[in-house]
């Protein structure tokens, strides 16, 4: 038999809320309203559907199974329905709670962060129970990793390491200058930063090292980077990457998920697709990490070497797409190391390597690996990485006007027109 509630009362529905813990950490999605939540500020719909759901067995890691229950709800004689800005209201949207006006005659609640419902009457009908597995959720500033078979290595060793790639750090305290890494404690520096030595200046913090132990048998780290924004987070996460990966033995965890060395630098450079592939079967990606999508540092498109000149097929302008639009977290992309897919408008199922060199308003590219605002609609110049599909596919369908989208994963996070015809 369906479980079913009908609740008239402030009281009724307090009870019925703290049988099910209020609901912290539901999901609250599928809003019957049709148009954006604060357009019924003031002339509310009589009746309002909406789904709680939540998860009753199951655990937070990456890949391993849960089920979920809910709840689908119908609100009638809504007089209040508002919202203090717009949200998407998804599977994937958490809520802390609901909390209930019990001063109010009426039924009013308060759910997710910002929406107020207040209506007469709850109608309550469980829904049946849904069998899903957990989605991998990357953090955009934290990793730790535990290696075997080495000791904790001396604050010079990390200096000399991220010099091997090409980085020039130092060691901090909070907001100090840079130190020798002699002056820095040999045994323990946790709360010590490492900074790229031209960042310094322009933030107080770095990467941090939040924990260190030591065993008979290796060590244990977790690391934070405060500002994930700065133009060497591109950099030390690179290279960072590089060094976990050519461990021998070391696990690592970022977010929900428990990963090999080699896979979280895989991770690291190539983006979606290698995460995917290590949790199939999960619905979504919540990749946070990093924020601005790298790659190996010593590749160019084509893999030329650096300081190579890059074939430039044509000219396009690009319009990125807002977070809130379902784009990118953040309006910076690294000149040269950012490498979308690429799909045409007329052909949204095939998808290429085409990546862009961003041009400044003089048309000259920026630098390399500097980091670049999208935020506006941006010029560019487009290089077709596969000389087969150059003649097969791009030779026929690239023309001024020729229209497309640029993708991260499956997520179209620009459109583009082709402005110029250059080298095709």
């Amino acid at each position: 038999m369906t479980e079913h509630f009908l609740i008239k009362s402030p009281e009724a529905l307090i009870e019925w809320l703290e049988s099910y813990n209020w609901f912290d950490g539901a999901h609250l999605s599928n809003f019957s309203t049709g148009q954006p939540i604060p357009h019924y500020e003031n002339s509310p719909p009589a009746v309002i559907t909406f789904d709680l759901t939540y998860m009753s067995a199951g655990n937070f890691v990456a890949g391993t199974d849960k089920t979920l229950s809910g709840f689908r709800v119908r609100a009638s004689g809504v007089s209040e329905f508002t919202a203090s800005e717009p949200q998407v209201y998804d599977e994937n949207y958490h809520i802390a709670g609901i909390e209930v006006d019990d001063e109010c005659a009426k039924l009013r609640m308060h759910m997710a962060d910002n929406i107020w419902l207040t209506c007469d009457q709850l109608d309550i009908v469980r829904k049946p129970d849904r069998l899903s597995k957990i989605s991998p959720c990357l953090s955009d500033s934290e990793v730790s990793f535990a290696v075997s078979g080495m000791s904790k290595p001396t604050p010079e060793w990390w200096i000399q390491r991220f010099a091997q790639y090409g980085v020039d750090v130092a060691w901090r305290i909070l907001g100090g200058a840079a130190v020798r890494p002699e002056d820095v404690p040999l045994n323990d520096y946790t709360g010590w930063f490492l900074l790229e030595r031209e960042e310094f200046g322009k933030t107080n913090n770095g990467l941090m090292i939040r924990h260190t132990s030591e065993s008979d048998d290796g060590f244990y780290m977790r690391m934070e980077w405060w500002h994930p924004h700065l133009t060497s987070q591109v950099k030390i996460w690179s290279a960072l990457a590089k060094i976990v990966g050519s461990w021998e033995k070391c696990e690592v965890t970022c977010g929900n998920c428990s990963l090999t060395n080699k896979d979280w630098a895989r991770i690291v450079a190539d983006g979606d697709e290698h995460l995917a592939s290590l949790y199939p079967g999960t619905e979504r990606l919540n990749r946070y990490f990093p924020r601005i999508r790298t790659v190996d540092l010593d590749c160019l498109p084509a893999q030329a070497p650096i300081g190579a000149q890059v074939r430039h097929d044509f000219k396009a302008l690009l319009s990125f797409y807002s977070a809130d639009a379902g784009g990118r977290q953040t309006y910076f992309v690294p000149q040269q190391l950012y490498k979308p897919d690429f799909c045409y408008k007329a052909f949204p199922d095939e998808f290429f390597m085409i990546w862009p060199t961003f041009l400044a308003d003089n048309e000259v590219p920026f630098e390399r690996e500097l980091l670049v605002d999208i935020s506006q609609p941006i010029k560019a110049l487009m290089t077709i990485v596969s000389d087969d599909s150059r003649i097969a596919v791009h030779q026929k369908r690239i023309a001024p006007g020729t229209e497309f989208y640029l993708c991260e994963g499956s997520r179209i996070v620009a459109e583009g027109k082709v402005l110029d015809v250059l080298d095709l």
